[in-house]
């Protein structure tokens, strides 16, 4: 697998990506003039996962976002999204805890381990 820069835009990803095979396309929106992630979008092609999605994957999935973005990071779709391609988190970018490395970290997680091959 291709060593992904610690910090990369959400262009640079889905670009990279889509040479080979893309688990999903991302979008990261920032708050303007500061620079801090507000929400992030992953889309992916639910009929691929279909096997592996399930109540107990969208809860690991719900409970490993936060624990890894030091709860800064929360899902809110609902798990019927979840089954149709769609994950949105909300990102708390005025906590304390808040750092864009672990935004990047929890995104490279969902695609290196959570998403299988």
């Amino acid at each position: 697998m291709r060593q992904v820069p610690l910090l990369i835009s959400a262009f640079d990803w889905n670009r990279l990506n889509l040479r080979e095979d893309i688990k999903f396309i991302l979008s990261v929106q920032e708050a303007p003039g500061v620079y801090r992630i507000t929400d992030v979008e992953l889309r992916y092609d639910a009929d691929e996962y279909q096997d592996f999605l399930s109540t107990e994957t969208w809860h690991k999935l719900n409970d490993a976002v936060e624990s890894m973005s030091l709860d800064t990071m929360f899902i809110v779709t609902s798990e019927r999204l979840f089954w149709r391609g769609i994950i949105s988190i909300k990102v708390a970018c005025f906590d304390e805890n808040y750092q864009k490395r672990l935004v990047y970290d929890v995104i490279r997680w969902i695609n290196d381990v959570f998403l299988p091959e």
